[in-house]
């Protein structure tokens, strides 16, 4: 039996002619039907001999041992025009997740009396965590109702959403009007910020998820610059407020009308059964893989999702939520689940019966949840959204003449350190990213505790409005924020966002869902009681907190943060099979390495013979 951490893998399937997949000239059964069987056959749920035909490839494939990965098709590792449409697309909901959230940290300088009163500390935190409020609404459900209208049917209903909330705050004149249009906004950011980075993840070719998810990100930082840049330009304008919150619907009304053009998530769509738009949807999205190619990585994607849909008609969604926090190890790593296709049984796992799992014997929660959740909430309490949200006011207070404008260098620096971490995601991979960059986290911020326990020695601790600070103190705070963002934007602020690998399809929708909530609750926490922390603790606490929720959270990703980047979706659940896996996933990506270059060596022998 395999130590704790080894991995034993299990032969895979060759590549055969016998593919059963639409243009297959070697199929002697009914060739000229080939589309038709592909569409109607779906996932076998029925049994059919339509869904033999689309699991033919995995007929030697020992208990259902499959990996997507391990099917390299030509052009793999290129991103053609089409997933850049679809993953450009998708992204709009990342700037408008950063927009919304970026924009009010001008808004509240320059609002002044607008709403009828000029805004106490306590009336500024709830019109920036009303926005946070509708964020957590919206992420819890985002996930579970993407499970069944589709991830673009809640795109499509975020963008009316933030329309909505974007109007509304344009047009008001009330401080209650505001947060009622912050809190709309909020739903549409709490449903963006959970179903962008899904739906990109189950369509982006599996050697560069990591990359295209992180795209997202980007346009998060992107639309956190474009918001602060108009913060500046509309600062002295009056009423410019107003058009910094309406712009916001712009982006919005360009992704409803995009979304036309998009496909929905294969998955969904296997779940569905319908397999021939499948079929064509990883045609385009390989368009240089062969239809043998194309059908058996259909084929392997939907015996997972054969397995999910297994799992969801014998239980119900009260008890794979409970799963979600009950259950030790992913339902696959222990789970039994067979796949029947005409009259037959292709392949079984027989480690426990699922039923045991979800609805048996309860084990320490020591699975993707934890880590899901761990990471979104280490992403909000170390302070980071204080900056989004405050920074103007933070530099307000400390002299700077244009806050909104020196703003604007926080939020640029954002967005480069994401680009770098656009290119290094994937190659570093997530686990040493995060090791990494924490620790340069922590240091920025005790930076900066003791650069503001400098400036407000002589005050109590407290930040006066209109004190005259020494030049080389706030240059201090600004090097130390900049410094933090950089690190942040590298690691933290987007590998939590890949937190859709780490579950099943039957409960991503909910996991994610879950993990994003965490998120949210999180930054509401944050939003909710930064300016009264600095008021009570002085900003030198304050930050100091934030450098020792940073520290625990080096030690939370040293602890239990597997590497999953190079993995399938269909495969990080073997991960977990060994508790959080960290060790597992080492000798999982090793035995991948091999395996591709000892694929390479025989494609390049099997060249030369042909020469």
């Amino acid at each position: 039996m395999p130590s704790r951490g080894e991995y034993t893998p299990l032969p895979l399937a060759p590549t055969s002619p016998r593919l059963g997949g639409p243009g297959d000239d070697d199929d002697d059964n009914n060739n000229s039907n080939d589309d038709d069987n592909v569409g109607h056959g779906g996932l076998g749920l029925d049994g059919s001999d339509d869904a033999l035909a689309l699991l033919g490839p995995l007929e030697d494939v020992d208990k259902g041992e499959v990996d997507e990965a391990a099917v390299v098709v030509p052009g793999e590792d290129e991103i053609n025009s089409f997933v850049r449409f679809l993953v450009g697309t998708a992204a709009i909901s990342g700037m408008l997740f950063g927009y919304d959230t970026g924009v009010i940290s001008g808004t509240l300088v320059v609002i002044g009396t607008d709403l009828g009163v000029p805004l106490s500390t306590f009336q500024k935190e709830l019109i920036t965590s009303a926005t946070t409020c509708g964020a957590l609404l919206g992420g819890l459900v985002a996930g579970a109702a993407s499970d069944y209208t589709g991830r673009k049917g809640v795109l499509a209903f975020a963008n009316i959403v933030f329309v909505l909330g974007a109007g509304l705050q344009a047009a008001c004149h009330t401080v209650r009007s505001m947060v009622v249009g912050r809190f709309i906004v909020g739903v549409g950011v709490g449903l963006a910020s959970c179903i962008a980075p899904l739906y990109i993840g189950e369509l982006a070719p599996t050697r560069q998820r990591g990359r295209l998810v992180t795209i997202n990100a980007v346009a998060c930082t992107l639309g956190q610059v474009v918001a602060y840049a108009i913060g500046a330009a509309f600062a002295r304008a009056p009423g410019g407020w107003r058009w910094m919150v309406g712009l916001g619907a712009a982006p919005a009304v360009v992704q409803l009308v995009a979304l036309v053009f998009l496909p929905e998530s294969p998955r969904i769509l296997l779940l569905k059964g319908d397999t021939r738009k499948v079929h064509k949807i990883l045609g385009r999205i390989y368009p240089l893989a062969t239809p043998h190619d194309v059908a058996r990585k259909v084929a392997i994607m939907a015996a997972a999702v054969r397995q999910s849909a297994d799992i969801e008609a014998r239980t119900t969604w009260a008890q794979r939520a409970a799963s979600l926090v009950k259950v030790g190890t992913h339902r696959r790593a222990l789970g039994e689940c067979s796949v029947w296709t005409g009259g037959q049984k292709r392949f079984t796992r027989t480690h426990r019966p699922t039923e045991a799992i979800l609805l048996g014997p309860q084990v320490p929660a020591d699975h993707p949840p934890v880590i899901g959740c761990g990471l979104q909430a280490l992403q909000q309490l170390c302070g980071f959204n204080t900056l989004m949200y405050y920074s103007a006011t933070i530099f307000a207070m400390l002299g700077f003449k244009n806050a909104t404008a020196t703003g604007l260098i926080i939020a640029g620096v954002n967005f480069i350190f994401t680009l770098v971490a656009l290119r290094i995601v994937d190659p570093l991979g997530r686990r040493p990213t995060m090791l990494y960059t924490i620790p340069i986290m922590c240091l920025a911020l005790l930076l900066a505790a003791a650069s503001f326990y400098a400036l407000t020695k002589s005050t109590g601790g407290v930040l006066v409005p209109g004190t005259a600070y020494p030049p080389t103190l706030t240059t201090g705070v600004l090097a130390s924020m900049i410094l933090f963002v950089a690190a942040y934007a590298t690691g933290c602020g987007n590998i939590p966002w890949q937190q859709g690998e780490l579950f099943a399809l039957e409960v991503r929708g909910l996991g994610t869902s879950v993990a994003t909530a965490t998120n949210w609750s999180c930054n509401l926490l944050i939003a909710a009681t930064f300016l009264s922390l600095m008021d009570r603790a002085s900003p030198a606490g304050a930050f100091a907190l934030y450098a020792g929720v940073c520290a625990a959270g080096w030690v939370f990703c040293y602890l239990v943060y597997p590497e999953t980047s190079g993995l399938s979706l269909e495969e990080v659940y073997e991960v977990f099979s060994d508790g959080f896996g960290v060790e597992k996933s080492k000798a999982m990506r090793a035995h991948k390495v091999a395996r591709a270059r000892e694929a390479r060596i025989a494609a390049q022998a099997a060249a030369r013979r042909d020469d």
